[in-house]
């Protein structure tokens, strides 16, 4: 994500502007930080740094010494999840939803340039097919009404639970620091909090077009892997990196789930095990395929069906010549014989059927499973010790 960003008056910068021509916000933070994804990510967490930490330090200073019954942001728990979401989680969703457009134009114009995709143009043939069938979906105006409405699900489900006097995340107190003085609640936190759920859902929806555009781009065009390519994914290798970026917001959301799970225990309060954070954890398990899995998808079909026809073809070859039995020949084919095993060998290793390479995607794999681990060896404990 630190790739130089493009000038804003600039073709790259229009494809971009066209790409999310229907999300407003999107193009305000683009306006507002010049394209720059780094700036994104300084808004975020300055913003974030001084109306959630800075702010709620005076506010529950204020609190506190009237006597009200409010938890600090301050207090050891409370603190632990408002630094890891304002100085970490937060930061991550708006660079992440700064860079994703950037992300998936140059995903698909790079593959162009690897020159994997036969019969497709470098420039003309690709920049036609961007248009029709990733900008045109991804600028709908159905898209804003999709996001909104998601937007506000998530709210109605997420701040019942969150302001009920029962939340293990209180730790005995009555109101939250940020629900108690309603200016800052309507005026600062609310809206902010209503920005970062919009541009999740956003996400989400540009990750369904771009999924929808690679599974027709590989049903277009037919691919030639480029063997010992420097990116030792047959020229792929940006399929990967995209997807490793995207499930690294994935595994953030993981750690936050499982914080708002366990941590109460850890202070003093009991295991927060309520609708919100069950299906926090499951839109977790669903978030890493999500992320991850599914852009590589219809990549990982057309290398597979790429491998299985190029080493059919040398297996067609060598057949024949294994069945040989005159004398005169079976020097002749033995040798042939060895000479197309080796090639059927060579593709074997060298073709890629993952446009990622096998030892990061075991490294995501291990790091997605540490948090649902942790918060169900925390769960397990609890329940052990309240049987005893």
């Amino acid at each position: 994500m630190n790739a130089a960003s493009p000038a804003v008056n600039s073709p790259a910068a229009d494809a971009i502007v066209r790409f999310c021509a229907s999300d407003p916000l999107f193009i305000l933070l683009y306006r507002i930080c010049r394209g720059s994804v780094f700036r994104v990510a300084v808004l975020a967490f300055f913003m974030h740094a001084l109306c959630m930490v800075g702010i709620g330090f005076a506010l529950s200073c204020l609190r506190e010494s009237a006597g009200t019954e409010v938890l600090p942001v301050y207090h050891p728990g409370d603190l632990v999840m408002n630094l890891f979401c304002s100085l970490l989680l937060i930061p991550s969703i708006w660079t992440f939803y700064a860079w994703q457009p950037r992300g998936i134009i140059s995903t698909f114009r790079e593959l162009a340039s690897n020159s994997v995709l036969a019969d497709c143009p470098p420039k003309d043939g690709l920049e036609a097919f961007l248009e029709s069938s990733v900008t045109r979906p991804a600028a709908r105006r159905i898209n804003l009404a999709i996001a909104t409405v998601f937007m506000v699900i998530s709210a109605l489900v997420f701040f019942p639970c969150a302001s009920s006097p029962d939340n293990p995340l209180l730790y005995g107190a009555r109101w939250f620091w940020w629900r108690y003085t309603p200016l800052y609640f309507w005026a600062l936190w609310l809206p902010l909090t209503l920005a970062n759920l919009y541009m999740i859902t956003w996400i989400i929806v540009r990750q369904v077009v771009a999924v929808r555009g690679l599974g027709l781009l590989f049903k277009s065009f037919r691919i030639t892997p480029s063997f010992f390519h420097p990116d030792r994914c047959n020229g792929f290798a940006c399929l990967g990196v995209y997807g490793v970026r995207s499930a690294t917001l994935a595994l953030l959301l993981g750690i936050f789930v499982a914080l708002v799970i366990t941590l109460p225990k850890f202070f003093g309060s009991q295991i927060n095990l309520a609708i919100d954070t069950v299906l926090e954890s499951v839109v977790y398990a669903i978030a890493v395929p999500f992320l991850f899995v599914l852009p590589l998808w219809s990549a990982h079909l057309a290398l597979s069906e790429s491998k299985a026809a190029m080493l059919e073809s040398v297996a067609a070859q060598i057949r024949p010549l294994l069945s040989e039995c005159a004398p005169d020949r079976i020097e002749t084919s033995v040798s042939l014989v060895e000479a197309l095993h080796k090639k059927y060998q060579l593709i074997d290793a060298e073709h890629c059927t993952w446009p990622v390479r096998l030892g990061t995607a075991k490294g995501l794999t291990v790091t997605a499973l540490i948090p649902p681990l942790y918060t169900g060896i925390g769960l397990l404990v609890n329940w052990y010790f309240k049987s005893k």
